[in-house]
């Protein structure tokens, strides 16, 4: 049976600013939600884009920045056949970005568009208060297996 082992903080950073797609999970208010998402770095935190009028900008419009409502982000990876994988855990609080320059600077910095369809004008960012990370799998490096870095 494969160990578990838990990640540390470099290799969760890592994991985060190595891959493109993650979970958001929130209450909605109505009961818990997990929305897949693609989504970069930005130093310590996560940033995606939403539609205007999607449950998660309306999540970022409850609470006052920066200091937003807590979601989970989380993004794992896992190989069937090896019975091996990892999943890095992020909780933070979540806010739209206003700042003009931080926005002309993400627009710039971060291609591709978002991969579902729509405008997705709305840029959030998630401020990182807790990173947590563990990976199934004693033969298998936590930084294989990722093919890209999101970081702005």
């Amino acid at each position: 049976m494969p160990e578990l082992i838990r990640l540390t903080d470099a290799e969760c950073r890592w994991l985060l600013a190595a891959n493109v797609v993650g979970r958001v999970g929130f209450d909605a208010g109505a009961g818990p939600r997990i929305h897949p998402v693609n989504y970069a770095m930005d130093g310590d935190a996560v940033v995606l884009r939403t539609a205007e009028g999607s449950e998660l900008a309306g999540l970022a419009d409850r609470g006052a920045a920066p200091a937003g409502p807590l979601v989970a982000f989380e993004v794992d990876h896992v190989d069937y056949d090896r019975h091996q994988g990892w999943s890095v855990l992020a909780v933070g609080r979540v806010s739209r970005v206003v700042d003009a320059a931080d926005l002309e600077r993400i627009a710039r910095e971060w291609s591709p568009r978002p991969w579902a369809g729509g405008e997705r004008e709305v840029v959030l960012r998630v401020a990182v208060l807790e990173l947590t990370g563990r990976r199934l799998g004693n033969d298998w490096p936590p930084t294989t297996g990722s093919p890209v870095n999101r970081t702005l």
